[in-house]
């Protein structure tokens, strides 16, 4: 058995929960969550259409020349998707929203889609790809910022407009 990590261009399995106990799950190769219930009953589908960014020879080459042999086997191994999941992650905001960060290779920001309670996506958010969000309650954004010359620090957005959302 082989195990590669590290190599985001492969689609994943995301999950999250809300506070009232429902789990949401989305594979990341589209742009689809699955709510289920605390009993296990599906109660909600969140989707959209989004296109992902095609996987070119120029990402694989630059992600090579980072990894090495190892990573060029793994490629070599299980071959290649033609493009990169739809998102990254996505996490549940304290009102029942969904939030959720799409894959956008070699941009300077990440783009975060909100999606209302009643499962559209309704607003986008542009955060610097050197934040990591991590939760999102009472209007209020918490993440890790990650400077290369600086101590990590953690950071407050405060989140205005999403009211009736």
């Amino acid at each position: 058995m082989s195990v590669f990590s590290n190599a985001a261009f492969y689609p994943d399995i995301r999950i999250s929960a809300d506070s009232l106990g429902n789990l949401y799950i989305g594979k990341s190769d589209s742009l689809i969550i699955r709510k289920y219930s605390e009993h296990g009953e599906l109660s909600a589908v969140l989707r959209d259409t989004y296109s992902p960014a095609p996987l070119t020879d120029n990402h694989i080459d630059s992600l090579y020349n980072h990894r090495g042999n190892l990573f060029k086997k793994a490629v070599n191994e299980v071959g290649r998707p033609d493009y990169w999941p739809t998102f990254q992650d996505f996490l549940i905001d304290d009102l029942g929203r969904c939030w959720v960060e799409l894959i956008d290779p070699g941009k300077s920001d990440q783009t975060w889609w909100i999606f209302s309670r009643e499962n559209q996506p309704q607003w986008k958010l542009k955060l610097p790809v050197n934040v990591t969000l991590f939760e999102v309650q009472k209007e209020q954004a918490y993440g890790i910022f990650r400077a290369e010359d600086s101590i990590s620090k953690v950071i407050r957005f405060q989140i205005k407009g999403l009211e009736g959302l």
